[in-house]
């Protein structure tokens, strides 16, 4: 009796805990600390389980011991790479790079973190599929991490040297504030054999929105030049003009 209050007692605990984890959101952000807490409740479960079966020490004492070298045997058998991935959850939950909510970017791989486990992490990319990166890759990678709280967006646009800096500065800010952008700079970047590259950016505050900024920043610039009759032209753009036959240079 004692031993089916035991597995009872332990089912009930480890619904109630994730009934509260999942009402509290207690670790909302980090995930690990969850798993790692109803994995301990299961494991003591066993324990008890295990003394409190009617049966003698010594066979107590063999399948504990069964049970330990069967865990051993496990986590020795397994990959290295499953090792690797849960020690990297851990180093995660600790060292705390990003949390849900956050954009990141790894590799070649881009989006939001909308869950963060102690194998894995999911990635909600620009399509709106999930994507699962082994914690392992998170780690061993150089992580890019877009905070929540805000960040830079930017873009460029090659034009003619025969352009007006003035007037393209003034066009590509215009094109940034109807985006909603703060602190906006313009940038040349480039001085190049046939045309000169800008860059224009500022401070977009609400990140959830960012994908979606990041095109209507190139949309208005597109629309902003084109109304002050400015061509855009590619890196490579030549101009080529038709004179007399008799002209001297």
């Amino acid at each position: 009796y004692f031993s089916i209050i035991v597995v009872a007692g332990t089912l009930v605990l480890l619904g109630s805990l994730g009934f509260i984890f999942r009402k509290t959101r207690l670790f909302s952000e980090q995930k690990t600390f969850e798993q790692f807490i109803l994995l301990l409740v299961a494991f003591i479960g066993l324990v008890v389980l295990v003394l409190s079966l009617p049966i003698s020490d010594n066979t107590k004492q063999t399948l504990l011991s069964f049970f330990g070298i069967l865990i051993g045997a496990t986590i020795a058998l397994s990959s290295t790479t499953f090792v690797a991935n849960g020690m990297s959850g851990i180093m995660l939950s600790r060292i705390k790079p990003f949390k849900a909510g956050d954009f990141i970017r790894v590799e070649n791989t881009f989006g939001r973190v909308s869950d963060i486990g102690i194998l894995h992490t999911q990635v909600q990319s620009i399509d709106r599929d999930l994507i699962t990166i082994p914690n392992l890759k998170l780690i061993s990678n150089p992580l890019v991490t877009i905070s929540s709280s805000g960040t830079v967006i930017s873009a460029k646009v090659s034009l003619g040297y025969d352009v007006s800096r003035e007037m393209v500065e003034k066009s590509l800010i215009k094109a940034a504030e109807k985006v909603e952008l703060e602190n906006i700079f313009v940038h040349v970047v480039d001085l190049g054999d046939f045309s000169v590259t800008y860059k224009v950016g500022g401070l977009l505050k609400d990140v959830s929105s960012l994908i979606t900024k990041r095109s209507d920043l190139k949309k208005m610039m597109f629309d902003s030049l084109h109304e002050n009759h400015i061509e855009i032209v590619s890196p490579t753009f030549m101009n080529q003009r038709v004179y007399p036959s008799d002209s001297i240079f």
